[in-house]
């Protein structure tokens, strides 16, 4: 870097507006296309977006005069691609190591993407398909063709034809584990740093009623969070909370915490996939 683009004077004056545009010029000088600063109040994990090999980076700038910046606040990344916009404003925000953040990108791009394309019976990037998965498909194509492949065709016990699709069960797990430590930290104070006893994923469509009953009923008992948590304080007020559940954004995230022999995380995301996740 040269004085005339960047160096240590021009990064250090701030403010942070200035440094998101510094960040997207140098984005383009290393060869990124469609470069934009959209951060801002409200933007949730995405302050500059850039396209580059068919593959859409989302960029988030941290600038502070008096140290390291928190790891807090990185997970939003992850969070603005599997949500749909305008993002809530209760889009939560936890503290994580690196090494917990880092190396996900290519699971939550999957994740997104073969949900879209489990959820459009294709990998075409459909207009009707939500806007992460969307995005995911069209700009990679090597994992368009890999979640393609996963499809196997059959003919029902009526002679019609159905399409069933068989994922990478370890990528998917992956991504929703992560969302569940975030959830129990953030709601209960409690941080899950071993490996769950139990990782459940569900297709609603295939999921046995009496079961579908079992899981969406939610009772906190009267064993109450520890006091301060923040899943306290929604109790307190019903902040968010429906049945038990936590809403986050309707038809698209909703989950639930609660303690019961151990933490139990459950989510439905765009009322097409159930979770679970349990420590004991």
């Amino acid at each position: 870097m040269t004085d005339a683009f960047l160096d240590a004077r021009r990064l250090l004056k701030g403010p942070w507006q200035a440094f998101e545009r510094d960040v997207a010029r140098l984005l383009i000088c290393n060869g990124f296309q469609d470069v934009r600063v959209v951060g801002g109040s409200g933007d949730r994990g995405a302050d500059v977006l850039g396209r580059k090999n068919g593959e859409l980076w989302v960029i988030q700038c941290k600038f502070t005069t008096n140290g390291f910046a928190a790891a807090a606040a990185v997970d939003e990344v992850a969070e603005a691609g599997r949500l749909d916009r305008p993002l809530p404003v209760n889009v939560h925000v936890v503290e994580i190591c690196g090494e917990c953040n880092n190396g996900f990108s290519a699971h939550e791009e999957y994740f997104a993407a073969f949900l879209g394309a489990t959820m459009s019976g294709s990998v075409e990037p459909v207009p009707e398909m939500f806007e992460s998965a969307r995005r995911a498909l069209f700009g990679n194509s090597k994992l368009a063709a890999e979640i393609s492949r996963s499809a196997e065709t059959y003919v029902d016990e009526d002679g019609v034809q159905r399409l069933i699709w068989r994922p990478e069960l370890e990528r998917l797990e992956k991504v929703v584990v992560k969302n569940a430590r975030g959830h129990a930290h953030y709601e209960l104070g409690q941080p899950c740093f071993g490996q769950p006893e139990h990782v459940l994923l569900q297709p609603l469509i295939t999921a046995p009623e009496e079961w579908i009953t079992e899981f969406l009923l939610v009772d906190h008992g009267n064993a109450w969070p520890e006091v301060g948590s923040r899943l306290l304080q929604r109790l307190y007020s019903g902040e968010d909370m429906a049945a038990g559940w936590i809403i986050v954004q309707p038809g698209v995230y909703v989950f639930t915490v609660f303690e019961n022999d151990g933490i139990v995380v459950r989510s439905i995301i765009r009322e097409y996939l159930l979770t679970e996740v349990r420590w004991s």
